[in-house]
């Protein structure tokens, strides 16, 4: 019975493993598709990438006095730049080249971001071109609604751990181990991307034309660190208490014993003094 326990144990706890990899992967996501932490890290991507590599910026630059001359008569103007459209104002066009990119950028992300996608999260790989929903709200709402459901999971397979563990103070400490190291591959998760970059599908470089995987991976997982922060807090939390649970026992242990032995000791409270008569009258005979 107890060779199947442990095997028992030692299994829920790879599942407990593999489960909160999962977890720490959804929350990472969710974490980096809030919009102020998205924002900024996909704006130097897109500006990097789509506005210099394919010489949108110079373009402007270079065509920068037609584009003006044509605001004179009109209210907007329109860019169509490596299959996204943007519509300027031509407030911002008299502003400067400079702006023009900017306000592009921050349309083009919000856009993304808010858009009412009418199709599943799965299917919109099919029918969204580039699959710009990757990085909108809905996204976030998806990884975010995944990252909840497993954390139910998580909390089933600790409790079975935790009537399979015999020693129930070890418990806590080793949750806490895993906790800990499931957390590890997301301190440098862009390791990770560029040693598997060369799997990525081509569907998943079109989130951002010019961009490498790396540099994708990078945006969608720039909340990783915080994840393996916490991840790493609560495995020293959860170790710490079961540390101070082994020491409580240990106290309670040492308690226990010394009020037996005063127990003993008031009992037999004429025990001691006899074998000093004894003594006492021992010594008389000898002298």
């Amino acid at each position: 019975m107890g060779v199947i326990r442990k095997g028992l144990l030692v299994i829920f706890s790879v599942t407990f493993f593999l489960l909160l990899l999962s977890a720490n992967t959804f929350l990472s996501l969710s974490y980096s598709l809030e919009y102020s932490t998205l924002k900024p890290a996909l704006s130097e991507l897109i500006e990097k990438s789509v506005v210099t590599k394919s010489g949108l910026s110079n373009t402007l630059y270079e065509k920068y006095p037609l584009i003006k001359a044509y605001c004179m008569t009109k209210s907007d103007f329109v860019i169509n730049q490596e299959g996204f459209v943007v519509t300027i104002p031509c407030d911002v066009v008299n502003k400067g080249p400079d702006e023009i990119i900017k306000y592009g950028i921050e349309s083009l992300i919000d856009d993304a971001y808010y858009k009412d996608y009418n199709c599943d999260f799965w299917q919109c790989f099919q029918e969204v071109n580039p699959p710009l929903f990757l990085v909108s709200e809905k996204a976030k709402d998806y990884w975010t609604e995944k990252f909840y459901y497993v954390l139910g999971i998580l909390l089933i397979v600790f409790a079975v751990m935790f009537f399979l563990t015999e020693n129930k103070s070890n418990l806590p400490i080793l949750a806490g181990v895993i906790i800990i190291f499931s957390g590890i591959p997301f301190m440098k998760i862009n390791l990770i991307f560029e040693y598997l970059s060369g799997l990525v599908s081509e569907s998943f470089l079109q989130i951002v034309p010019f961009a490498s995987a790396v540099e994708i991976s990078a945006v969608l997982f720039s909340g990783a660190y915080s994840v393996f922060l916490k991840s790493l807090l609560i495995g020293i939390i959860f170790i710490v208490i079961g540390i101070v649970i082994k020491i409580f026992k240990e106290g309670f242990r040492i308690n226990a014993f010394i009020e037996s032995v005063r127990n003993s000791l008031r009992k037999n409270p004429g025990t001691t003094n006899t074998e000093t008569v004894n003594l006492q009258n021992s010594q008389s005979k000898t002298t």
